[in-house]
């Protein structure tokens, strides 16, 4: 018997439903069901994600979160739709390792980056990412990195990959904090952190002042990666940005002085 299909008769039973009752739910036959309960039949992935869907609760924490060893309390909180922001129940990652079983840091490639909110929790996708390894990041942390564009993060430039650390309990994030947040609906994005447990929201700050801060429900997160550190093939420096707000300062300058003579 595997997790899975006991976390199937688990939910169900939790849930006050019949075979036939989830089967109708579901779509399929009561047989097809029943096969999936008693581990004499895989289900396909998108079946997977239906069962997730009708019980609430992510793939992961099915495929891999013994639910039976829980209390029919602490199944109704997982399967309620509220935010774990401290990870007890839910925050379960797929992840790969090396042939000598160490962590990999697996690469989100900017052309798999549109497929991550989907594929996060799906080992086959994890798996097919490229890894690399980088010795000097501790080797009891998980890390990963995905691809940043845009111009709202300097000096981090558009193009660069930045390595993130897996959070697992959300309240160890500090404000301010620079992160990569996964969300549903905006995908992968890069910001400076500032968690609001009481309002149930995450606001998102840019380093560059032409982007405003907005806000995200923390039930639209499905991970955060606080910041370990980027790659890019670019030099930023910070004395061009001074060089430029000393040619700013000087145009004022000038322009105050013009004005004074007229």
């Amino acid at each position: 018997m595997s997790i899975f299909s006991e976390n199937i008769k688990v939910l169900r039973k939790v849930k006050g439903l019949s075979q036939d009752a989830l089967a109708g739910i579901l779509g399929v036959k009561r047989t097809t069901l029943s096969n999936y309960e008693n581990a004499l039949s895989s289900p396909s992935l998108e079946a997977i994600g239906d069962i997730a869907d009708a019980f609430h609760v992510d793939i992961d924490t099915l495929l891999r979160c013994d639910l039976s060893q829980k209390s029919a309390e602490e199944i109704e909180s997982i399967t309620s739709g509220e935010c774990d922001t401290h990870g007890r129940n839910l925050r379960v990652i797929v992840t790969t390792v090396s042939p000598s079983n160490e962590e990999n840091v697996e690469i989100v490639p900017v052309k798999a980056r549109a497929g991550y909110t989907a594929g996060y929790a799906d080992p086959e996708y994890i798996s097919s990412l490229p890894h690399i390894s980088l010795p000097f990041l501790s080797s009891q942390r998980k890390y990963r990195a995905f691809p940043i564009t845009g111009d709202s993060m300097p000096p981090v430039p558009s193009g660069s990959y930045v390595v993130g650390e897996y959070v697992v309990d959300w309240h160890g994030v500090k404000d301010g904090e620079y992160a990569i947040v996964v969300t549903k609906d905006e995908g992968i994005v890069f910001k400076r952190v500032y968690m609001d447990f009481e309002r149930g929201v995450v606001q998102l700050v840019s380093t560059s002042p032409l982007y405003e801060p907005y806000v995200v429900s923390m039930e639209d997160i499905l991970e955060i990666w606080t910041f370990s550190c980027y790659i890019s093939r670019e030099i930023t420096s910070s004395v061009s940005g001074m060089e430029q707000m000393c040619e700013m300062l000087s145009r004022m300058q000038k322009d105050i002085s013009f004005l004074k003579t007229r």
